[in-house]
């Protein structure tokens, strides 16, 4: 049985292999123009589109070279333009050396780069076999020697770029020289001597003499865009150990603590930003190797052969070439120059070429080439999503998008009709139920929504960690700053009796938080009396994410103003924060637990969840979230759930339902402060907990608030990398006379 037309395959095997080549080159094209955008924008569509293009692209490349050698090796006679067409050959060993701009994938990609280094090996040596055999005629050889030539430093610049990037070279770059320290064999036999010769010697320790602190002294002071450039890579050299777990000591911490004391909350983010870009660029670029004198020198080698060979081929005889050859090996040769053209120019306007010209004093250019970017550009050179997704499980448990409306069969049952009732005489059968994880991945597309993290909320992280790094006296309460996930706010506030809450497993702290605040935040009632008619409605609807969006980003209100010029948080500012950071967190636990710490959070998820839904189901239909949450909150909880059901089920709904009882015994300011205040010390924890490869591999697919946050408790001297704290001891052999 024939499935593909006759006509189709004909079509196919007498184009085949013009059709892989040119569709090779377009995968290129695409991956060069969209891999840039992938560290700025968590949109899942763009991230399956290039990861397509990211495989399809090795496969068709290395799919078309085998049909080369297949056609150049075979039994028939060939023709000129099988000559010309084994001068796509080498432009096929480009292709496999791919975009500047993306080298891996995923950080696993990395750590196969064994894998490619093979497929470099038996790659070339297919070239090389389809050139031998198949250009006996001299006007190709010049051209296709060049075009080789540049792609084979393309696909070894890949490699080394892969074996550059992965966890153990990584590490072992990073690695500092080994350090034996003072000569203790030496100053002990010079000690154990005197002491024999009946001297009174004893020893006198001194610790290493701090550094010098630089920045202790500076105000807040605007930095210009390449000095903020500049400060990012230099802190990027220093922390980027934090990917690799090595340690940090003293000396880095008072470097960097009072440098992002004295920095606005924007300037330390967008110094963070930058960093994190850097470390992006090592992990899934060709940066490594391109921003280094040997770098340049191949782009500018590499751009000379392939514009060479353009002319060469341009000049010599093509009599008895088909003239669609003709064109394509135009397109190919024309469309690798352009693609080299875009590596330059990319390479020339990047952070790595900005700080370079700092360096070299020629800060009027780089601000130039800023200006210029910055222009072209209509939000301005972004370095990741700046988005935080949201989730919140009452909307989900609620089911307000059913399934059952988009993916049901609706079948006619006439041969049943005369066995049973009429009415089963069409049936729905919702397909999608009968897989429940498919159903899983359904229904959170559509329960997750993107927010831009504002710049109060980034303002509030800033105060809250340098506070409390302020107020720390040693490195031991830096240290125990790492511990805090809501048990310092909740003293601080005088609301001791809350602390159960916070002394739960991790995960449980965050789940009874996240409905508590949502209840909270769903049945506040303050400003409700100053709304009428629309506006009211919204107000009552603002679980729909898409209003919530327009509400805080139109917001004129009066919190913004403060937040930007006062010292102080209105309530409604902190209710936001709280709402935000509480489905934030929410998100993590439920769609990135790998992001936090150790727990069984996907139980108690399942576990809250099916309560929740049996409750609603048991109640009337619930008009909105705001009607759910008031049910909810109408439970009795005077005994506590687990008195009444046991521990099989650990489902925190109603002792959440107690928890938000509690706060709204206290009035709105301070509840609010209490909220907050624990939610910021979460954040804190599940950044400085979650694993560093975690991190890093979110970099890849838009980067997360949490990595910002990890990044900048660290600068702020809050973190476990800091192993060393006073260095070498300066030991004196004092011997009184």
């Amino acid at each position: 049985m024939q499935v593909i037309p006759f006509e189709l395959r004909r079509l196919w095997n007498s184009s085949e292999i013009r059709l892989l080549v040119l569709l090779s080159l377009i995968l290129q094209i695409l991956l060069i123009f969209l891999a840039p955008f992938r560290k700025r924008s968590a949109n899942k569509i763009l991230s399956l589109l290039l990861w397509s293009f990211y495989l399809s692209a090795d496969y068709v490349a290395t799919l078309a070279l085998g049909n080369l050698l297949n056609m150049q090796t075979g039994d028939s006679d060939q023709s000129l333009s099988g000559d010309l067409m084994a001068f796509w050959a080498p432009f096929l060993l480009l292709h496999l050396g791919g975009p500047d701009s993306i080298t891996s994938y995923a950080l696993e990609d990395n750590e196969l780069w064994w894998r490619h280094f093979l497929g470099l090996v038996v790659q070339v040596s297919v070239a090389v076999l389809i050139f031998l055999e198949s250009l006996p005629s001299p006007r190709l050889w010049i051209p296709a020697i060049l075009v080789f030539v540049a792609g084979f430093l393309k696909f070894g610049e890949r490699t080394l770029a892969l074996r550059s990037a992965s966890m153990d070279e990584l590490r072992d770059s990073m690695v500092p020289k080994p350090e034996p320290g003072p000569n203790y064999p030496k100053f002990m036999e010079e000690y154990v001597s005197r002491r024999e010769a009946g001297l009174n010697a004893y020893i006198k320790r001194e610790n290493e003499p701090l550094p010098p602190v630089k920045e202790a002294g500076m105000e807040a002071a605007s930095l210009s865009d390449v000095k903020i450039i500049h400060k990012g890579h230099h802190f990027f050299r220093i922390f980027k150990r934090l990917v690799v777990d090595l340690v940090l000591s003293f000396r880095d911490r008072l470097e960097s603590q009072p440098f992002f004391w004295n920095r606005t909350p924007a300037q330390a983010f967008r110094i963070i930003e930058i960093e994190l870009s850097f470390l992006y660029d090592i992990l899934h670029t060709k940066a490594v190797h391109m921003h280094c004198p040997r770098g340049r020198f191949l782009r500018g080698l590499s751009f000379s052969l392939i514009f060479f060979a353009l002319v060469l081929f341009h000049q010599c005889n093509k009599q008895g070439y088909k003239s669609a050859d003709v064109t394509i090996t135009y397109v190919l040769l024309s469309a690798a120059l352009l693609l080299e053209t875009v590596s330059i120019v990319l390479l020339l306007i990047s952070d790595w070429t900005i700080v370079w010209l700092e360096r070299k004093h020629f800060d009027t250019l780089a601000a130039a080439i800023i200006r210029h970017v910055n222009r072209m550009l209509p939000n301005g050179k972004l370095r990741w999503s700046n988005s935080m997704r949201q989730y919140d499980l009452i909307r989900y448990c609620r089911r307000r998008r059913p399934v059952s409306k988009i993916l049901v069969l609706r079948i006619n049952l006439p041969s049943l009709s005369c066995l049973f009732s009429s009415k089963l005489k069409i049936a729905n059968v919702n397909i999608i139920e009968y897989f429940p994880k498919v159903r899983d991945i359904w229904r959170n597309y559509w329960y997750i929504s993107y927010l831009d993290v504002p710049d109060y909320l980034k303002k509030l992280i800033f105060e809250e960690l340098k506070g409390k790094a302020q107020s720390a006296q040693n490195s031991s309460d830096l240290k125990g700053l790492r511990s805090c996930r809501g048990d310092l706010a909740l003293k601080h506030e005088s609301c001791t009796n809350l602390m159960w809450s916070v002394e739960k497993e991790f995960d449980e702290s965050i789940m009874l938080w996240h409905i508590a605040t949502t209840l909270c935040y769903q049945t506040v009632e303050p400003y409700s009396e100053q709304l009428s008619g629309e506006e009211q409605l919204r107000e009552d609807q603002r679980t729909n994410y898409g209003e919530i969006r327009v509400t805080i980003e139109n917001s004129n209100c009066e919190e913004d103003q403060v937040c930007n010029d006062g010292q102080h948080y209105t309530t409604k500012l902190r209710e936001k924060i709280s709402w935000m950071v509480s489905n934030y967190m929410m998100y993590l636990l439920v769609l990135q637990p790998s992001m936090m710490p150790p727990g069984i959070g996907k139980i108690r998820f399942q576990d809250t969840c099916a309560e929740a839904e049996k409750f609603f189901e048991a109640e009337e239909r619930t008009r909105d979230d705001k009607h759910a949450c008031l049910l909810l909150l109408n439970v009795e909880t005077e005994v506590e759930p687990v008195e009444v059901k046991g521990d099989r089920s650990k489902s925190v709904l109603f002792d959440a339902c107690r928890l938000a009882k509690e706060l709204q015994q206290l009035d709105a300011d301070k509840r609010w402060r209490v909220v907050s205040g624990v939610w910021l010390e979460m954040l804190g924890y599940a950044a400085i907990n979650c694993r560093a490869y975690a991190h890093a591999k979110q970099l890849s697919l838009g980067g997360e608030l949490l990595t910002h946050v990890w990044f900048l408790m660290v600068h702020m001297g809050i973190g476990e990398q800091y192993r060393i704290e006073s260095g070498h001891a300066r030991a004196k052999l004092i011997v009184d006379k």
